[in-house]
């Protein structure tokens, strides 16, 4: 078996700084966003499926671009690069993802995507349950 055919599963785990930073409450109620394209600084998302229970997104980083550091305390999200190679930072630690990773990020893990090619790129992102409004920003 080729090693280029294996997927590779990273679990990212909350640490001692995660902890350091104070939660806040949410709004749970369930928006659809399937007819929406979501623009950011970073690029733009939009929802693949959805429903209560889980949302799909899809993320197009544009070249040389990060999202904020920020995490979800109420959902576990699941990231899987789609294109070409990521960087993907927690508080403590610093990874490259490529295209046969999935990263598990639990609840309250501080986490920011890099975008280091010089095209736009895309991330599936996995949130389970669904509510939109669950980030907490450590800085943009």
């Amino acid at each position: 078996m080729s090693s280029k055919n294996i997927l590779t599963i990273h679990n990212l785990e909350k640490s001692f700084f995660d902890n350091q930073i104070p939660s806040k409450s949410f709004n749970k109620k369930y928006t659809d966003y399937s007819k929406y394209k979501i623009n950011k600084p970073w690029g733009h998302e939009y929802l693949l499926y959805g429903n209560r229970l889980i949302s799909i997104w899809v993320l197009c980083l544009n070249k040389k671009s990060q999202t904020s550091m920020h995490s979800h305390p109420s959902k576990i999200t699941y990231l899987i690069p789609l294109k070409d190679t990521i960087n993907l930072n927690t508080l403590d630690k610093k990874y490259i993802a490529s295209n046969r990773s999935i990263f598990k990020i639990n609840k309250g893990v501080y986490h920011q995507s890099f975008n280091m090619n010089n095209s736009s790129n895309l991330i599936m992102e996995l949130e389970i349950p669904t509510f939109k409004n669950d980030i907490i920003r450590y800085h943009d």
